[in-house]
């Protein structure tokens, strides 16, 4: 009896296209930047998962009901396929789904297993999502980008939260930008074979632009995300020569439609991929630490200390103190009078900045350098108005009476930008909220902050906070995601 019938053939190697799924990795680092504390040992093995399984599954699977003559993606040649690539495609992808619930969770499998069935619904002939253009091309965006960075944080952060957030719609618009170029030379098969894709529907000119405006799109919404700072400024610079080589040959195939081929396309792919990790994995380097507030009172830094923060509340009068070996860094007041402020004062002691608000039932008045600025307040303004310190004690209050409250309007003051802006707290789950800004353009230059809860109603951790003080360039906070995780004090 001999064995070779069940190895995996030649042709069902070439069809698996290991070496392809590297290229497909771009939203599994992109992920690893998303803040928390990540396990590398979790992270190098979802990434074998996703090499080794996931995706090269997805791939056999496509290729034997495509059975492709021209070239396809990181394969110029196809060979013929047979029923051995149908099998290892499904066995390798039960192997990396029961291999997810051992290591990681049934969440994660049951992700894994919704990426495969849609993977299939994409191919298989009774159902043929290839043949819907935008069905398709939202199938694949939605689950090559948002679902797959959703699974990595599931997996290898230590972050709450099993939901889809900024990032992971992000993730999608990378997948919507790149998607249609993969197609661009594959016009006629498609045609033969009755599958409308997008970049067929786009045309050669259509889908450049539609993946550039794509492109734009992501960049724009990660600056919203992330802010202006050195991880943006990565992300930027990696996209650089990917970005060169589409205008370049965006330029070419104008004028010569011939040069939409295998070669320029896979050449594009392996560039944009693989700048993109390296700046990814930049980032991540860079950003490899968490932040700790214990008791109220200290700030650490990959649990050594940073900077203190000191409170005290007498006679109506909150002071919070940010100091290190240095001194006083930064100080704020809160003066309340039955139960509401009246007064607020902000210094920044490295800078010499001084603000300082006065507050009636509908005026402010904010002094900064000598020089006033009056703001009325409406009704709802007066009523809802909060100042940053307020934030963490008014969301608790809220909850503690009514826990099955799930959105809490408010107006905080940028002190700042002399600016009163609406935000609203959204409940995800019970322990975890969302603080984000009404308006779009705000959530432009201010990202969403996450209040954890703890079986009190207390806030027991908050992500993607900036500490209200300036630090030397190579310790600052570059407005990037941290979290502080508060803990009760050791009497």
């Amino acid at each position: 009896m001999t064995i070779k019938p069940y190895l995996p053939s030649t042709s069902t190697l070439k069809h698996l296209r290991f070496n392809f799924s590297i290229y497909l990795t771009p939203i599994f680092f992109f992920a690893l930047c998303g803040g928390g504390i990540i396990s590398i040992e979790k992270a190098a093995l979802l990434f074998l998962i996703l090499t080794l399984g996931i995706f090269p599954a997805s791939n056999g699977y496509n290729s034997y009901y495509d059975k492709d003559e021209g070239s396809i993606g990181g394969l110029e040649n196809p060979p013929i396929v047979s029923k051995n690539l149908l099998y290892y495609s499904c066995g390798i992808e039960l192997f990396a789904i029961l291999s997810a619930a051992l290591f990681f969770s049934w969440k994660v499998a049951l992700l894994f297993f919704t990426y495969g069935l849609f993977s299939k619904l994409y191919s298989h002939p009774s159902v043929r999502l290839k043949k819907m253009p935008f069905i398709g091309f939202l199938t694949v965006s939605f689950f090559q980008g948002a679902v797959i960075y959703l699974i990595t944080r599931m997996a290898c952060a230590d972050v709450l939260g099993e939901r889809f957030d900024t990032e992971s719609y992000i993730s999608s618009l990378f997948l919507g930008a790149s998607y249609p170029l993969t197609q661009i030379y594959q016009h006629e098969e498609d045609k033969m074979r009755g599958d409308q894709t997008i970049s067929l529907l786009l045309g050669l000119r259509g889908t450049f632009i539609f993946s550039g405006v794509f492109f734009f799109l992501s960049g724009l919404l990660l600056w919203s995300s992330w802010g202006l700072g050195k991880p943006l400024f990565i992300f930027l610079s990696a996209g650089i020569p990917g970005s060169l080589y589409l205008m370049n040959w965006a330029r070419i195939t104008w004028n010569n439609p011939a040069e939409a081929n295998f070669k320029n396309t896979h050449r594009f792919m392996k560039i944009s991929s693989l700048s993109a990790i390296a700046g990814f994995l930049l980032i991540f380097s860079l950003d490899a630490f968490s932040y700790e507030q214990v008791g109220y009172s200290t700030l650490q830094l990959n649990g050594k200390p940073w900077f203190e923060l000191h409170s005290k509340e007498e006679n109506g009068v909150a002071t919070i103190i940010f100091k290190n070996d240095s001194g006083i860094l930064s100080e704020e007041k809160v003066i309340s009078k039955e139960g509401k402020v009246v007064n607020y004062s902000w210094s920044q002691l490295q800078t010499g900045q001084k603000i300082e608000i006065a507050r009636s039932d509908s005026t402010l008045l904010i002094t900064e350098d000598g020089k006033t600025k009056k703001i009325k307040l409406s009704k709802e303004e007066s009523e809802l108005l909060l100042f940053p310190p307020m934030l963490s004690q008014f969301l608790s209050e809220k909850v503690r009476k009514d826990p099955k409250i799930s959105q809490i309007p408010l107006f905080i003051i940028a002190p700042d930008k002399a600016l009163v802006l609406k935000f609203q707290f959204n409940k995800i789950k019970n322990a975890e909220w969302i603080l984000k800004a009404d308006s779009f353009f705000v959530r432009l230059v201010v990202p969403e902050i996450t209040f954890l809860l703890n079986d009190n109603y207390d806030v027991s951790a908050i992500r993607r906070i900036t500490p209200p003080v300036k630090f030397p360039l190579k310790d600052r906070l570059e407005n990037r995601e941290t979290e502080i995780v508060i803990k009760e004090k050791k009497s």
